[in-house]
């Protein structure tokens, strides 16, 4: 883009053209940096039980450059079946959430996190997690 400057009194003064220059137009929809990525660990206590027998589910969430904050929730498929509140220190949320008794059979569970504020939301890929007949 250049500008042109056109006097109005050519003898009293003298015309110009600037340099050219680029300009970057911002759309206000397009999203802003700022909020931190986040890191996910997903441990079972048990990546097997049998029916009845209780399972925890520990979640670690990380916050590159700030803390998370806020709840998990745990869907085995579309049904979410747990949720719990992270307990934050520094960076780092952890919440141990037990697990409701599911049905005999093999599950697919995630973990997502809604993110805040200051951090981007997060869900885990699915883990296999599996309820078997309870011994007699």
């Amino acid at each position: 883009m250049t500008a042109t400057f056109v006097p109005f009194d050519s003898a009293a003064f003298t015309g110009s053209v600037s340099v050219e220059r680029t300009l970057v137009i911002k759309d206000a929809t397009t999203p802003q940096p700022g909020k931190s990525a986040v890191k996910m660990g997903v441990k079972f206590s048990a990546k097997k039980v049998e029916y009845g027998s209780p399972a925890i589910v520990k979640v670690t969430i990380t916050g590159k450059t700030a803390a998370p904050k806020g709840k998990i929730v745990i869907r085995d498929g579309k049904r979410v079946i747990a949720s719990g509140t992270l307990k934050v220190s520094g960076k780092t949320g952890v919440v141990k959430v037990q697990l409701p008794k599911l049905k005999v059979g093999t599950h697919k569970l995630t973990v997502s996190y809604a993110g805040s504020a200051t951090t981007k939301p997060y869900t885990s890929l699915a883990k296999t997690y599996k309820v078997t007949k309870a011994k007699a």
